[in-house]
């Protein structure tokens, strides 16, 4: 059975919210995702700082029958990696020059970043998150802290395909509207960790009220996910558990513009969509500087 398809996905499962021994070694693991094909259990082990028996616990719970299959599903996915990285290798990169490395070493985190996404998001669950935005007569869109400049992002982009559409960043507006919301509403909710308690008080309410709710987030076992009807897994930032980078946030965007894709292109609305876009951006240009407009360049000639 080929594991290599899901295998991030399952790998970063146990790195966000598995339990004991296990979740420092999925880490440690998904960090060092390039090195691990080339190592032996017992140095994977000694490495760590866990038993073998615990390595091996990793590789049955991944669905592998053993640590040497699991190595091998990890080899065959560095290998795919390696080939995108070659293919997609930035031209005229001095490594010598550290203002290049550090170019090129952020194009590649996120670059690897957005395919992580691609293997963890659930495309019948994508699918439903683009129908019941669809369907709702009020979309709620709320996140903190990080989180926030996604919503504002996922916020404008309804409100310019023309959806009844509200943002929320601060949790006592929240909760003033999930305690009386208006029928038909649907909630949204961007946490990378799914454990802010501000989200899951949000969806919970909006749970017990009935309501429809989507949960983006990069741990789908997390707290809020138990309330959410749709969770898109967002992938993690790498590094440690619960730290958040910029190449998380990506992940996010990338969702939000997967959703706004499918909403462009499947909405039935979609051509009147498309000529209120057009007439958007045409009042937009109007509120541009042009350089004909622009005043004249100072001289100390004159006066």
């Amino acid at each position: 059975m080929n594991h290599t398809f899901d295998l991030m996905k399952r790998l970063s499962l146990v790195a966000m919210s598995g339990e004991g021994v296990l979740q420092p070694l999925a880490v440690w693991i998904v960090d060092n995702r390039d090195r691990f094909p080339d190592m032996s259990l017992s140095q994977v082990a000694t490495t760590v700082d866990v038993s073998e028996t615990t390595v091996f616990r990793l590789a049955k719970t991944l669905g592998f029958s053993g640590f040497r299959e699991m190595r091998m599903a990890m080899a065959e996915l560095r290998g795919v990696a390696t080939g995108h990285r070659l293919k997609d290798q930035i031209a005229n990169v001095d490594s010598s020059d550290p203002y290049s490395a550090i170019v090129k070493n952020t194009v590649n985190v996120h670059t690897s970043n957005l395919r992580t996404t691609a293997q963890l998001i659930d495309l019948g669950g994508l699918q439903k998150a683009v129908t019941a935005l669809q369907n709702a007569k009020a979309v709620h869109v709320f996140g903190f802290g990080s989180s926030a400049a996604p919503v504002m992002d996922l916020y404008q982009r309804l409100v310019r395909f023309g959806y009844v559409t509200s943002q929320y960043s601060d949790p006592h507006v929240l909760t003033a509207v999930t305690s009386n919301p208006p029928h038909g509403s649907l909630f949204l909710a961007i946490s990378y960790s799914g454990q802010s308690k501000d989200v899951v008080d949000g969806l919970r309410s909006a749970s017990k009220q009935g309501l429809q709710s989507i949960l983006i987030t990069s741990n789908i076992n997390s707290s809020a996910s138990e309330f959410a009807d749709i969770v898109l897994q967002s992938a993690p930032s790498g590094a440690l558990v619960g730290s958040e980078s910029v190449a998380s946030r990506v992940s996010q965007l990338a969702i939000i513009d997967m959703i706004c894709t499918a909403l462009a292109l499947e909405h039935p609305r979609k051509n009147e969509f498309l000529r209120n876009a057009n007439a958007l951006e045409e009042e937009i240009e109007m509120k541009r500087v042009h350089k004909s407009e622009q005043p004249a360049t100072y001289s100390k000639t004159e006066g």
